[in-house]
């Protein structure tokens, strides 16, 4: 076949390389149903949106979601000391069916709690079990430019242990993988908690008193979720910068809302940190020195790098900041929120991620399968995975990992994982589009509650795509693109007559654009020069204009 070379431009620079564990997450905000849910009271709609925005997550390979389940004092799970949500109709268990759909998909789903402020809005009226209503002694009031907010009182022993016991009845009702601390802090210096001071405060400056009350708030959390399940994680999401320091200037946490975020990662009591790192790269409080100092001062903790993808001039550059979290060595990044990612491609993200282990944690193996199978489905275009767990294999698996190696000896990485899914399984359905090779070997690991992946199972049954060649190109089958064993780039695709296709291979920084001719019938096309870190490619047919988009 003949090859014409249009244009070929190169951008140099190194790109961070995808780490095969990568915290990848996304805030879900439910307070007045700005991602979740729509504005209905039919539940099928509601739990039909939701799997709607669990599939896109899934589909824009992320790995894991801060599910926003109480806000203004009201919450999403069933619960003997809040009020349920006022957008949620009676009867429907919000975070269990959240949680079901999430596992579904291999995704972690962690209850996102603002925990101190607990009333925000003049478009409410608040709920006459309402914490503020039942316990008035409780509130603290804020008057800001734009409205009186209300705030627990957490200079008290006793908020702090209602706030402790509302986390314990979630994590023991629910099977959630994380819990997330959203406004666990002061809303600012002018906050009147004369009362408590009195009480509590034993002649102490206030200011550290005040930041203790928030440290000993999380801590007393963090025990208590790790000695009943310590699989689960404990997380934090303080403002954006801790000192003011030099290209790091505003609200601060450390001496205008008490957070002593560096005291709760030097204690250990959190098992990740997600900053709300709100700016640009060209903002004169910049991203990049915020970011970098969020990590060198992590003390061994997850650092989850936030990131305000609500902001233009920061959308356009998300790709960039993903890249910069990896090059200072964060545990991953995060969106604020779903909604404003909806619509966009993330390029950094080629492969898919597994989420970050447990802190802690140490080795999980022993595992077999007693049979493990694959199988072309002419009917389907599909290849069918089916295996047999050993019953004397390692009993605490979650969920499997399944990879398509290019070799039978290669190693375990993310470019090669295809997808997590649970354990219950014992089948996987691989459409031929997905394959990343000619010839495939698959491989299964586990993983297990706290994301230790196992050993391979030794069986490798393998797939060699040009085999069943002749099946799949046909008038109907889309064209294929698979990852030669040498490292070329194959297309496999039918052309009803004679043609030229214009294909444009693109990566995170690289755009080449080809022609080829196509003869009636089956086209093999075999290209060497590609575009490193090539994701994904767009074939457009030039008699009829018709594109097709692939993936790896």
């Amino acid at each position: 076949m003949k090859k014409i070379l249009i244009l070929l431009l190169i951008v140099s620079g190194i790109i961070p390389a995808e780490s095969k564990r990568e915290t990848r997450a996304v805030w879900l905000a439910t307070n007045h149903r700005l991602d979740w849910p729509p504005a209905t009271y039919d539940i099928d709609i509601q739990k039909n949106t939701l799997i709607e925005i669990f599939d896109s997550i899934k589909a824009k390979k992320l790995n894991t979601v801060y599910f926003q389940v109480r806000s203004n004092g009201m919450v999403m799970f069933n619960s003997s000391y809040d009020p349920p949500s006022p957008y949620i109709s009676s009867g429907f268990d919000v975070l269990a069916f959240a949680t079901e759909e999430a596992h579904k998909r291999g995704l972690e789903i962690h209850a996102w709690i603002n925990a101190v402020q607990v009333f925000a809005t003049n478009s409410m009226t608040i709920d006459s079990n309402h914490i503020a209503v039942r316990k008035p002694e409780w509130i603290l009031k804020y008057k800001d430019e734009n409205n009186t907010s209300l705030w627990l009182d957490i200079g008290r022993p006793e908020v702090r242990n209602y706030l402790n016991n509302l986390v314990m009845e979630l994590i023991e009702k629910y099977d959630i993988d994380g819990i997330q601390l959203d406004y666990i802090r002061y809303p600012g210096n002018n906050i009147s908690d004369d009362s408590s001071y009195y009480n509590y405060g034993r002649n102490k400056n206030r200011d550290e008193w005040r930041r203790n009350n928030v440290t000993e708030l999380i801590e007393q959390i963090y025990k208590n979720v790790k000695s009943k399940k310590p699989y689960v994680k404990v997380g934090a999401t303080p403002i954006g910068i801790y000192k003011n320091l030099d290209g790091m200037y505003g609200w601060e946490g450390y001496s205008q809302v008490y957070q002593d975020s560096r005291e709760w990662l030097r204690r250990g009591i959190l098992d990740y940190i997600a900053p709300q790192i709100y700016w640009s790269f060209e903002d004169q409080t910049s991203f990049d020195k915020i970011a970098r100092e969020w990590v060198n001062k992590s003390y061994g903790k997850d650092v989850v790098v936030g990131i305000a993808a609500y902001k233009p001039e920061v959308k356009g550059v998300i790709n960039r900041m993903v890249n910069f979290s990896r090059d200072i060595g964060a545990a991953g990044i995060a969106f604020f929120r779903y909604s404003n990612i909806k619509e966009i491609r993330i390029e950094s993200f080629t492969n898919i991620s597994i989420p970050q282990k447990v802190d802690g944690m140490g080795i999980f193996n022993n595992f077999h399968l007693s049979a493990f199978t694959a199988e072309y489905s002419k009917k389907s275009s599909s290849i069918e995975l089916k295996w047999q767990k050993n019953t004397n294999t390692v009993s605490d698996i979650n969920y499997f990992a399944i990879y398509c190696l290019p070799d039978s000896s290669s190693l375990l990485s993310n470019d090669y994982l295809i997808d997590i899914i649970p354990a219950e399984n014992n089948s996987y359905s691989l459409e031929i589009t997905r394959l990343k090779f000619q010839r495939c070997y698959f491989a299964i690991t586990s993983l297990n509650r706290y994301w230790l992946e196992s050993n391979r199972d030794s069986h490798l049954p393998s797939f060699d795509l040009f085999g069943v060649s002749s099946d799949i190109l046909t008038k109907e089958q889309k064209p294929l693109l698979v990852k030669g064993s040498d490292g070329t780039i194959k297309l496999l695709l039918y052309s009803k007559e004679s043609d030229t296709i214009k294909v444009e291979y693109k990566s995170i920084d690289t755009n080449l654009i080809k022609e080829y001719i196509l003869e009636s019938g089956k086209n093999i096309i075999v290209e060497k020069n590609v575009p490193t870190g090539l994701n994904h490619i767009i074939i457009t047919f030039k008699k009829s204009n018709k594109k097709n988009e692939l993936k790896f």
